[in-house]
């Protein structure tokens, strides 16, 4: 399922020379994030002095689906008297599993540990019409110790934005597709709770 995506990004005036340089780099740039995202589509680059814009037509509301293939030591390294060895361990752990969950494949002739992952990458990117979550704070000092907070705690960046800029502070979540989505929820659920 695909939706219109529109990101504008608003900056002071760039300085021409600069930007006049990096604009060949912009949209290629932008392409490899999509890719490395499991996210490209279409897009169409537009630019001022002072915003750059990105018009996705179809962009994906959910990542596709990946099946992740790994392939470990040899059994004859694995295993020493029907009993895994720290290569066996070391493996079971890159995978983020127990020994008991590897499986045994065949590489180059020899018989070597194996392990296959599905991954739901997201079943959708995040309940929303927008990929920018708007959380409505009560005041100033609320909105920069909570910023402060998920800074030093947790090395996330939420865009904190105060009078005059708008009416009252808020913050301003961008929904990054390659963020865990349990991250996310409990990064939007600690913003909302009142101090």
């Amino acid at each position: 399922m695909t939706k219109p995506l529109l990101i504008e990004i608003a900056a002071e005036e760039l300085p021409a020379i600069p930007f006049l340089k990096e604009l060949p780099n912009i949209q290629t740039k932008w392409k490899k994030i999509l890719e490395e995202n499991n996210l490209l589509c279409e897009f169409d680059f537009y630019y001022t002095p002072r915003r750059l814009v990105f018009w996705h037509r179809e962009f994906k509301i959910a990542q596709d689906d990946t099946v992740v293939e790994q392939l470990g030591a040899p059994l004859k390294i694995a295993y020493k008297d029907d009993k895994p060895t720290g290569a066996a361990h070391g493996f079971a752990k890159k995978c983020g599993v127990n020994i008991q969950e590897l499986g045994q494949n065949i590489k180059n002739g020899n018989e070597v540990l194996y392990y296959k992952k599905e991954i739901n990458l997201r079943k959708s990117t995040f309940n929303s019409e927008s990929l920018i979550k708007i959380i409505h704070i009560k005041d100033n000092k609320t909105l920069l110790q909570k910023q402060q907070n998920l800074l030093k705690n947790g090395k996330i960046l939420i865009g904190a934005i105060r009078p005059p800029t708008v009416k009252s502070p808020i913050f301003r979540v961008i929904l990054r597709t390659n963020i865990n989505i349990d991250i996310i929820s409990k990064t939007i659920k600690y913003l909302e709770e009142e101090c």
